[in-house]
């Protein structure tokens, strides 16, 4: 590995956590700038969204409460493949929710499937799929049992 690539990984993973920080303290437009202007999300039953105004107008809506870190989403064990100006990487997600002592925090588990782009020197996010693998709401979700219902936030 050379230098460059090493520096190119710890951006992308710096990236993904910006994500993740911007989600969890309501910023929806910080989050939105982390993606290509052409970007994608797949988020299941949360909808599509395509293209970075569509990104930052479902973003806001999805955080219009305001509430700053309702939760934390966390993210480990990051897989990242880097090919000259694109990437690939994938993510395990542990989405947690804060409620009362007596209830779980944790509301469901995920892979992040992504791809990004190097724009400009400086790398975004240009797809971003969140494939679910277990929720409160639909226990283990496979394709014979798919979680077709929105969480409650």
């Amino acid at each position: 590995m050379t230098a460059t690539y090493l520096a190119d990984l710890e951006e992308i993973k710096e990236l993904k956590n910006s994500f993740a920080w911007h989600f969890d303290s309501a910023a929806p437009d910080a989050l939105a700038d982390l993606f290509t202007i052409d970007g994608v999300c797949e988020f299941g039953p949360w909808g599509s969204m395509s293209g970075q105004d569509a990104i930052r107008a479902g973003f806001r809506r999805r955080l219009q409460s305001g509430d700053r870190f309702p939760g934390i989403h966390a993210l480990t064990n990051p897989r990242i493949l880097i090919d000259g100006e694109s990437a690939t990487g994938k993510w395990y997600l542990l989405d947690l929710v804060f409620g009362d002592a007596a209830t779980n925090p944790l509301r469901l588990i995920g892979i992040y499937d992504e791809r990004y782009t190097r724009v400009r020197n400086k790398w975004l996010i240009a797809y971003c799929k969140l494939e679910y693998l277990w929720s409160t709401a639909s226990g283990r979700v496979t394709a014979e049992h798919p979680m077709t219902e929105r969480i409650k936030h």
